[in-house]
């Protein structure tokens, strides 16, 4: 009697070790089947996000929390997801972008725009969040190649409030950073950005030393040439009374870059370049240094 339950207990014990050992088992391997945020985000690539149903919205927030970080943001922020691919950057490497709109909703207001990016595996490398312009309503975010600069763009469309001119903006990616480098209304025409009042600014607000902008402006890139020239010919704060909101300091870089000889040479160069951007960008700018000239 003592031997049979002996060998009862062994056996249900042998078999609850197994049953546990099934158990485990199959929730590891469950867990191992289960896609990872990321493999689920890859599924919506190059989707319309703005026109997905209820049920593949919630997963996609559910995948953009998890590589993102912004837990439960989703739900209750102002950004909705716009467009997820690839894009090159301007050494050529290839990475994903995650681009978020949170849209115009009041006036006078701005629409901003939240771009992540990721290496091909994944992994976060840059997160960056700006403005897209005062009055602006945003109505195409698309990534393409642009011949001018030989590498592909974030090209960011809007029109005007009321107006309904269109301005477009045009964005690279320099290493894994999110850069302006050219504005344009009407199809055609440059256009200028306003750096003395920050809640009209559009595109990231870019920090460099005097001698950074004018290495940029001598660089033989033609995207570094033409940051230069966005914020040479952009609308800086000019000595005016108070309030004014960009930094004395930041804005006085621009008059001490403009009084440089070698910088005045090198925009007299640029405004016979052969690329078409470049030479409209760096008109405006002759024509304001040489209305500063006294006259004799």
């Amino acid at each position: 009697m003592r031997i049979t339950l002996r060998l009862a207990g062994f056996v249900l014990a042998g078999l609850a070790t197994f049953l546990v050992g099934v158990f485990f088992t199959r929730a590891l391997v469950q867990r191992h089947r289960e896609p990872s945020a990321w493999q689920v985000l890859l599924s919506f690539e190059n989707q319309d996000l703005a026109g997905l149903d209820e049920k593949s919205t919630d997963v996609l927030h559910r995948a953009m929390t998890g590589v993102t970080g912004h837990l439960g943001e989703y739900r209750i922020s102002s950004f909705a997801p716009r467009i997820f691919r690839t894009i090159t950057n301007t050494s050529g490497e290839k990475r994903y972008i995650l681009v978020e709109e949170s849209p115009l909703v009041f006036i006078p207001g701005n629409a901003s725009l939240r771009v992540h990016v990721f290496d091909t595996a994944g992994r976060l490398l840059n997160e960056q969040e700006f403005n897209t312009g005062n009055r602006i309503f945003l109505n195409s975010i698309r990534v393409r190649r642009i011949e001018t600069i030989s590498s592909e763009a974030l090209v960011v469309q809007g029109e005007y409030f009321l107006s309904g001119r269109p301005r477009r903006q045009y964005y690279v990616l320099s290493g894994n950073q999110i850069s302006l480098i050219y504005l344009e209304q009407d199809g055609l025409l440059v256009d200028t950005n306003d750096y003395q009042n920050p809640h009209m600014t559009v595109g990231p607000r870019v920090q460099r030393s005097v001698d950074e902008w004018e290495k940029a402006l001598h660089s033989a890139d033609d995207v570094e040439v033409l940051t230069a020239l966005l914020w040479l010919g952009g609308h800086h704060w000019e000595g005016q009374p108070a309030p004014y909101d960009e930094d004395k300091s930041e804005a006085e870089k621009v008059s001490v870059s403009l009084s440089s000889e070698q910088v005045r040479k090198r925009l007299f160069e640029l405004s016979q370049s052969k690329n078409f951007w470049i030479k409209a960008a760096v008109q405006p700018i002759i024509s304001k240094m040489m209305l500063a000239e006294p006259s004799h």
